[in-house]
Order: structure tokens, then sequence, then C-alpha cells
């Protein structure tokens, strides 16, 4: 995970998001959520142009911008996010919940914010 988030780093570093989208750097958007590293996430929303409009697919912005909020201990707009990201999820027939677990994520944001 180190060495990912290193090489995410490094991609960002070059550049990266003034041509690619979240998209075509989604191995650079997973090393940034799976290292919990709210500067990648940050630098990914800032720095990415906006997808095309893929209203059936789920976003990645909306994605990094609820991990981003919930590592800045901002829940409810993380809950917002990840609620808006899971009705996009089931309307894309992503339902199973090793691949989407949003509703895990909602749940544990339920129970920090009491």
């Amino acid at each position: 995970l180190a060495l990912a988030r290193t090489h995410a780093a490094e991609a960002l570093d070059l550049d990266a998001t003034d041509w690619a989208t979240l998209r075509t750097l989604a191995a650079v958007v997973l090393a940034a959520l799976e290292a919990r590293d709210t500067a990648l996430c940050e630098r990914l929303l800032s720095g990415s142009p906006p997808d095309a409009a893929h209203g059936h697919l789920p976003s990645l912005r909306l994605l990094i911008r609820g991990s981003a909020a919930a590592l800045r201990q901002d829940l409810p707009t993380a809950l917002d996010c990840y609620l808006d990201w899971g009705r996009t999820a089931e309307r894309a027939h992503w339902r199973n919940p090793a691949v989407a677990p949003w509703r895990s994520w909602v749940s544990a944001l339920h129970y920090r914010m009491g």
C-alpha cells in the first residue's frame, strides 16, 4: 500500500490530472482511497477534468468527495456523498456488497454520527 501511494503521488506530481479523467486514473483513485490519504484525494478532486456525463454509472468524483469528507471528519457531507453514490450504484445494478460496499460505509457513518 505504501508503494501504491508513492506511485499515485508520483503520477499526480507528473500532472496526470491535467489530461486524464478519474476513470483513467482508477489505480490512483484506489490507492488514495485504500491508503485513506486526504491529500491524494484532494489533489484528485482539484486537478482532474470532469468525467463525461455517465448518469447510469456511479461517479468516482462523488466517491472521492465522500471519502475525503469522512477523513476530514465532515461526516454529514460524507454520508450524503455515499448515499448518492449508492443510489446510482443501485440503478446501475451494482448490488454486490463485495464490489460496492456503500451500505456498510453508510451504516458506519451513521454509527459514528450517533
